[in-house]
Parts: structure tokens; C-alpha cells; sequence
């Protein structure tokens, strides 16, 4: 068998040209003639992604069109196109439209006029490949702008699968209801709660993923505003992710129990109430679930409720929030651990992981801590299980860490290590035999570290192998345990 690159078929070749960057792509040009022939070939297609921020004026060319005809633009965005455009930039952005027909996929209006809007709609009618849509509105020039309405005519908008909307005004919802027979993914910006109810009681809409983002100070949503074909869609809900709930504080409950198909779940910056989190318990098909910045109502001397979800594969926690995992979750593999408030200990959160039954028989592919405090007793948790994938992200570390992973038994439970902007604490009086992570390499040499840490002022990372300068940092340092 040959093992020559260039005896590799064109099609598997251009798979691997697909991955490569474009600064990449011009060196590959240089290696041989075959290369820079395949390449330069009209079938080849590298897909581009646009970004035009404030105009497109001057930007658009004929070098721009003619990749556009080959299929090589993909996704589109623009941002701030206010209403200063001339006729003549409307016009090019429309032939941009017009070219990319058979290969744009994604297009993104950020702060957009509503005439270039309506422009730009109008050429969206031909597209054959736009799947994904994003439209955020916000005020231009005093005033809001009016999304375009869609007819039936346009062939290009039967094709949206996913889209993403800001909920800022009626025509902002008749855009949901012209797509809703065919939308698989709806992610809502909402600044009216009644534009909400009136997307969420849509009857054709037939979504599996939905994502409310609420602004704050917007009115809630009273029990009984939702109806039957709320109802019947959450029944068919697979993904559901809610950031600042404020809308939806007192409605959750009944929709969580709605939703009996769902596989994903996140709550961010949200406030939950005990029912809402008795609810989370029934969805025994979950899969992922992310608390993060999560307030749950009740006094502190409630008993924590407990989760009993056997389907969970993927976590992520907030250092903060109460609750307590069942001993019987057997799928889990998966857990980012962050903190609510800065350089907190995860020490709760670890000591129901370590408690699943069977837990250190088993591995799991990810722990990643973010912005937490390891001391010691947590370090020594760690060293009980076995992770494929060891991550600390701004994390501040017991130096003990170090020692732990130096000993046969905990090293090799752990295939890799990856450590972003952490600092190493040594407690005075302590003995180390690690100082730092390049001591740590030379003794592992199994051990797989990335360590990409960045000296900040007045703290040392543990990427420096000078002794002198550690000792300096932990004389000198208040991090003192």
C-alpha cells in the first residue's frame, strides 16, 4: 500500500483542504503543482464566511462575486447597516445575495435598517441552501424597525430550520408563525412578554429546540396564558434552555411537566422555585443539564432535593447551587464545575460526584473546574477517580496537586491535563516534593500537561520552572492557607 499523500484520491484530498486555514491553504499551494492544480480546480470549494460590519460600500467586488457563483460563501453577516446606505451599496449587497444563492447557509442581521431589511429579504426568496436565520433587532435612529413579512412565494424561507430572533415587535412574531411549520431550533430574544405568549401558543409550531433569553424588568407570565398548543409542542421539546426566566418565572413548573421528550436542559442566571426543581427530577430521559448562576427558592433549612436523573451523561454546576445528585447515576461522564462567586470551593458539589456508586470504577471523560479554590481535601477527592480529561480554567490550586499527580496510582487514572491562567498556593511549614509543572513532566513523562498559563503581576504561574522566583512569589503573596 502506498503511503503517499499525493496517491490519496482528489475527493479525500479535498476533505482534508476543508480543515485547513486559509494561511494553511496557501502553503499547501507551494508544496506541489498537484496541490496548487486541485486547489485553484472551480470544483473545489473552500467555504467563506462574511462579516461586514457599518456598509458594504467599496467592499464588494467582482473577485467577491465570482466566489460567490463558485459556492465558496456560506455564511453572511451583517452589522449595523443603518439607513445612510445608498441605493447603489443596496444594490451590490442584493447581486452578493443573488450569487450566493446555491451555497449561503447562515446569514446574520445585527442592528439592521429596515429598508436594507426589506432588500435583503426580498433576495432571500431565491436562496436554496439557507438553513440557519438570525435577525437582532434593536433601536435604530429613535425608532424600531419593522422585520419584513415573508409570502408564500418565497421558496428560499421554506428551507429554515433554525432561527434566531429578537421579540421586539408584531412583525418579529409573524415571522415566527410564516416559519413555524418547518423550524426545528427557535432561540428568543424577548422584550415583551405578550410577543412570548404569543409565539409559545403559535399551533403550528413543531420545534425541538427552544432558547428564551429574557432582558430584565420584563412583565411575567401568569398561569393560564399558555394553552393547549404550548402545550402540545413542549410535549415534542428536546432541548430547552432559559437565560433569566423573569417571564417565565411562575409558568416553568407546568411546562417542565409538559416536557416529557427532553434530553437537554439548561438554566443560566436563573431563579427557580422548589416545584421547578421537583419537576427537573421527573425528566428521566435527560441527558445534559446545566445549572450555572441558579437561585433556588426555599429557606436554608430545607432539605436539599435531591436528583435522581439514571439517563445523565453531562453537568455543569454552579459552586453554589443546592442540590444533591442520586447515588444511582450510572451514565455520567461529563462535569464542569464553575464558580458563582469568585475563586469559591467546589467541595459540595465534588462530594456528591465522589459518592455515586461505582464512581471510581468507572471513567469519566471530563472534570473541568472553572474560576473555583482547590484546597487539599478536594485534591485528594480527585484522586479517586479517573478522568480522561483533567481541566483548570482561572483556577486557584493547592500545590499539593502536584505531588498527587506524581504518584504512580493517581497519574496514570488521568490521561490528560490541561491548565489555563491557574496559580499553585503553598501553604508555609508544608513539605512539597513537585514544585512546579515542568518538575511534574520530567517525573511523568506519561502524564499529557498543557499548560498555557500567563504571568500576571503580583502572581506566579505555575508555568515558570524557576525555583528562586516561586519562593519569592510565596513569601512575598498573601495566598497563604
Amino acid at each position: 500500500m502506498s503511503r503517499n499523500i499525493l496517491d490519496l484520491p482528489t475527493e479525500v484530498l479535498d476533505h482534508i483542504f476543508e480543515y485547513l486555514p486559509l494561511e494553511d491553504q496557501k502553503n499547501a499551494r507551494q508544496v506541489c503543482r498537484q496541490f496548487n492544480q486541485q486547489l485553484s480546480s472551480p470544483r473545489y470549494y473552500k467555504n467563506t464566511k462574511l462579516r461586514f460590519e457599518r456598509g458594504v460600500r467599496y467592499l464588494i467586488n467582482d473577485d467577491l462575486l465570482r466566489a460567490a457563483g463558485q459556492g465558496k460563501i456560506h455564511c453572511i453577516e451583517l452589522i449595523e447597516w443603518d439607513s445612510t446606505a445608498s441605493e447603489e451599496e443596496i444594490d451590490d449587497m442584493v447581486q452578493l445575495f443573488e450569487a450566493s444563492r446555491f451555497s449561503l447557509e447562515t446569514l446574520s442581521l445585527c442592528c439592521c435598517s429596515e429598508l436594507n431589511m426589506t432588500a435583503i429579504f426580498r433576495a432571500l426568496g431565491n436562496m436554496l441552501r439557507l438553513r440557519h436565520l438570525s435577525v437582532v433587532c434593536g433601536s435604530i435612529d429613535g425608532s424600531t424597525p419593522r422585520v419584513p413579512s415573508i409570502t408564500s412565494e418565497s421558496v428560499g424561507f421554506t428551507l429554515i430550520t433554525k432561527l434566531e430572533l429578537t421579540l421586539i415587535s408584531e412583525s418579529s412574531v409573524e415571522l415566527v408563525c410564516s416559519l413555524a411549520s418547518h423550524l426545528e431550533c427557535l432561540v428568543l430574544n424577548v422584550r415583551c412578554k405578550d410577543l412570548l405568549v404569543r409565539c409559545l401558543n403559535e399551533p403550528h409550531l413543531a420545534i425541538h429546540s427552544l432558547t428564551v433569553y429574557d432582558v430584565h424588568m420584563i412583565d411575567i407570565i401568569d398561569p393560564g396564558e399558555l394553552g393547549g398548543e404550548c402545550w402540545r409542542m413542549l410535549s415534542k421539546l428536546e432541548t430547552l434552555r432559559c437565560t433569566s426566566n423573569t417571564s417565565l418565572y411562575y409558568v416553568l413548573p407546568e411546562m417542565l411537566q409538559h416536557c416529557r421528550n427532553l434530553t437537554c436542559l439548561a438554566f443560566e442566571h436563573c431563579r427557580l422555585s422548589i416545584q421547578c426543581v421537583q419537576q427537573i427530577d421527573t425528566l428521566k430521559g435527560l441527558k445534559d443539564l446545566c445549572l450555572y448562576r441558579v437561585e433556588s427558592d426555599g429557606s436554608s433549612n430545607d432539605p436539599l432535593p435531591i436528583l435522581d436523573l439514571p439517563n445523565l451523561e453531562s453537568m455543569t454546576l454552579s459552586t453554589e447551587v443546592n442540590i444533591r445528585l442520586s447515588k444511582q447515576t450510572p451514565r455520567l461522564t461529563s462535569v464542569v464545575i464553575e464558580a458563582d462567586r469568585m475563586l469559591s470551593c467546589p467541595k459540595a458539589i465534588l462530594s456528591e460526584i465522589i459518592k455515586i456508586d461505582g464512581i471510581g470504577g468507572r471513567r469519566l471523560r471530563r472534570l473541568q473546574f472553572k474560576n473555583v479554590r482547590l484546597d487539599r481535601e478536594a485534591i485528594n477527592w480527585l484522586g479517586s477517580l479517573s478522568i480522561d480529561l483533567l481541566s483548570f480554567e482561572d483556577c486557584r490550586i493547592d500545590g499539593s496537586i502536584l505531588d498527587a499527580l506524581a504518584t504512580s496510582e493517581t497519574g496514570r487514572k488521568i490521561c490528560r491535563i490541561e491548565m489555563v491562567n491557574c496559580a499553585l498556593t503553598f501553604q508555609a511549614g508544608k513539605q512539597y516534593m513537585v514544585r512546579t509543572v515542568a518538575e511534574l513532566r520530567a517525573m511523568c513523562p506519561y502524564l499529557q500537561i498543557t499548560d498555557t498559563m500567563i504571568p500576571h503581576e503580583g502572581v506566579y504561574r505555575s508555568n515558570s520552572a524557576n525555583y528562586s522566583l516561586l519562593q519569592k512569589w510565596v513569601h512575598e503573596n498573601i495566598f497563604f492557607d
